[in-house]
């Protein structure tokens, strides 16, 4: 039935994510809130995957998370993810530059190495080849192997298989981001007429074991894979996940926070674009991107709820399941609504780092 649109928050991001929000969604004509969810779901993918929250002694997450931004071909979602997307391909370019040395000296090596297995195996054609012989050429074999895996690193995917996911997850430190206007991740699940493949996706969500087993592959396993995903997605797309329930019933989809909008509102239209200024621009990029490289580059004890905070989300929670059963108001959506006491942690945990540190200064902050 036709409802209210419910709107992302704005007021919960700090005045530098807020404001850039803003600039974004004034400058391609998007609704302000819809890149305000934007914005937070790069803040996720950008540090998300690397804090982690303590809720009692048993239940520890990280504070990854899965969101869309669902809206038609008309609204235009490319432009506002290409000017917030822009900090996860910083952290990944620095990343990379530290990394490009090793990878570097790794390939000089590689040749190296790969001439003096041609030159043993020519010893080995004009002479019976002794145990020793062969004995130095799987030695080679075994360092060259080694040496491959050294890898420029990677921190975002668009489009991959199941089994390549979890390859680029174990070549990664375990952890992937996702972040594109057009994310396939909901039609490649609802194409063909065999089962999705959706358990590496559902592990990598909860930050857990990630393992795939092909006959024809080696076994990649994962010991603690996180992800998390920040996509748009039409309508249309989203019409297909009926034809493919177990997507639903097996939580994939109720992983999402889902952001819909049907068109443009009069508000989200301006006479004149605004520009997004190179120095707003510069301090968001700047600031996420430190954000993310400082939790990649050190490992941090899991975020506690003091007894205050506790004694409110044991409240809220409370109540909130009593609309879970029954006659309650989301009883018809409970897969859905078990997912959101979760999420309420792992969203408070992103927002007090972003709230807490300011990284354009000294970094100082009580985390």
């Amino acid at each position: 039935t036709p409802q209210e649109r419910v709107k992302f928050p704005n007021e919960v991001l700090p005045s530098i994510e807020r404001k850039y929000a803003i600039d974004v969604a004034r400058s391609t004509e998007n609704p302000v809130d819809a890149v305000g969810f934007i914005v937070f779901g790069v803040a996720i993918a950008c540090f998300g995957t690397h804090i982690r929250f303590r809720r009692h002694a048993s239940h520890m997450k990280y504070c990854n998370d899965f969101l869309a931004y669902v809206a038609g071909p008309s609204i235009g979602k490319s432009p506002p993810f290409g000017l917030t997307s822009t900090p996860l391909y910083r952290i990944q370019d620095a990343l990379q530059e530290d990394a490009a040395p090793a990878v570097r000296a790794a390939k000089a090596k590689i040749v190296a190495l790969e001439t003096k297995k041609s030159a043993l195996k020519k010893v080995h054609k004009v002479k019976d080849c002794d145990e020793s012989l062969a004995g130095d050429l799987e030695k080679l074999d075994a360092e060259i192997e080694e040496l491959v895996k050294v890898r420029l690193p990677k921190i975002t995917i668009s489009d991959v298989t199941p089994e390549a996911f979890v390859m680029l997850l174990s070549q990664n430190d375990d952890v992937l981001s996702m972040a594109t206007p057009e994310g396939p991740v909901f039609s490649n699940m609802c194409k063909g007429t065999a089962p999705p493949v959706i358990k590496p996706f559902l592990s990598a969500y909860d930050g857990e074991r990630v393992e795939i087993d092909r006959v024809t592959r080696e076994e990649n396993i994962v010991k603690r894979g996180r992800l998390s995903i920040i996509v748009g997605t039409q309508p249309s797309v989203m019409e297909g996940i009926r034809s493919r329930p177990e997507l639903i019933h097996e939580g994939f989809v109720p992983r999402f926070t889902f952001l819909h909008v049907d068109q443009r509102s009069e508000d989200d239209l301006v006479d004149e674009p605004v520009e997004v200024s190179d120095e707003d621009q510069h301090r968001y990029c700047t600031r996420l991107a430190k954000l993310g490289l400082r939790f990649r580059l050190q490992e941090w004890e899991p975020f506690k709820l003091d007894d205050d905070a506790l004694e409110r989300y044991n409240e809220w929670r409370n109540v909130f399941k009593r609309r879970e059963f029954g006659k309650g108001d989301l009883a018809d959506i409970a897969p859905f609504a078990r997912k959101l006491e979760e999420k309420v942690l792992r969203w408070a945990g992103v927002l007090h780092v972003l709230w807490s540190v300011d990284p354009l200064n000294d970094g100082s902050g009580d985390i």
